[in-house]
């Protein structure tokens, strides 16, 4: 594995690796947002009803996975990049969400205490996911240890 180092010793941030992970985000998250639309159009009071539970936790897992794209495409920096690549689909949904509402006219729906949230979510997530990509070839590798016997 190579490091990439910047001028003054530190770690540099692969920026297209960032973007490459963050689309991968984006790629979970446009058919949940898709989905979420179809529902909100045909069930009455979609946002009290417990349908709007699904897509949320969907969104969650598209920012770890996410996260877990940029840990398996930076390994030398993987939370890094997996924080950045889920908070990068994040911002690029809401960017994107917020442009739709003010096009068609309609109320934004969400405040900045709102876009906060999300953001520690995608981040926390983000986190996880390179967590979990920085351990998987460790689990999956077969020349490993066996565990302990008990005794």
């Amino acid at each position: 594995m190579t490091t990439p180092n910047a001028d003054d010793g530190g770690l540099r941030v692969n920026w297209a690796t960032v973007v490459r992970a963050a689309l991968s985000g984006l790629v979970i998250i446009i058919p949940i947002v898709i989905f979420t639309e179809i529902l909100d159009a045909n069930v009455d009071n979609f946002s009290s009803s417990r349908w709007v539970f699904l897509p949320f936790v969907l969104i969650l897992f598209a920012y770890a996975a996410a996260g877990y794209a940029g840990g398996r495409l930076a390994p030398w920096a993987p939370y890094t990049h997996g924080i950045l690549a889920s908070l990068g689909s994040f911002l690029t949904w809401l960017l994107f969400r917020v442009v739709e509402r003010l096009v068609r006219g309609a109320h934004i729906g969400f405040g900045p205490r709102a876009v906060m949230t999300n953001a520690m979510f995608a981040a926390g997530l983000g986190l996880f996911g390179a967590a979990i990509a920085g351990r998987a070839p460790e689990l999956l590798r077969e020349d490993r240890d066996p565990p302990p016997e008990p005794a």
